[in-house]
């Protein structure tokens, strides 16, 4: 009878697997991370409660506009880093560049 346990095997494919999915969770946060550092929730929440009241003039509604744009080219980029392992999420030219303007309108609110 053998004392060996095979229920701890670890197979090269849950090796694998698990480093897939750690890379893809180390992408989701730092894309995040990035764009928190720029408008956190509370700011997101207080620009868009501003874009929809009307209260935004044409200047800092075209910088909103850019910034919804520049949140759905993070998520993408996100979900193309996440797919590949190779990718380093922390690289600055893997994602794409900040509108001039968001950081200061963000600061506002």
């Amino acid at each position: 009878m053998s004392k060996i346990d095979l229920t701890r095997l670890i197979t090269a494919d849950a090796k694998s697997a698990a480093l897939a999915a750690q890379h893809s969770d180390a992408v989701k946060t730092e894309c995040r991370r990035r764009i928190f550092a720029v408008a956190d929730e509370m700011a997101q929440i207080n620009l868009a409660a501003a874009a929809a009241a009307g209260t935004l003039d044409d200047t800092q509604m075209q910088v909103y506009r850019q910034g919804l744009a520049w949140v759905s080219e993070m998520r993408a980029a996100c979900q193309g880093l996440a797919t590949d392992p190779q990718r380093n999420p922390g690289a600055d030219g893997e994602w794409p560049p900040l509108p001039d303007g968001l950081a200061a309108l963000a600061g506002q609110f």
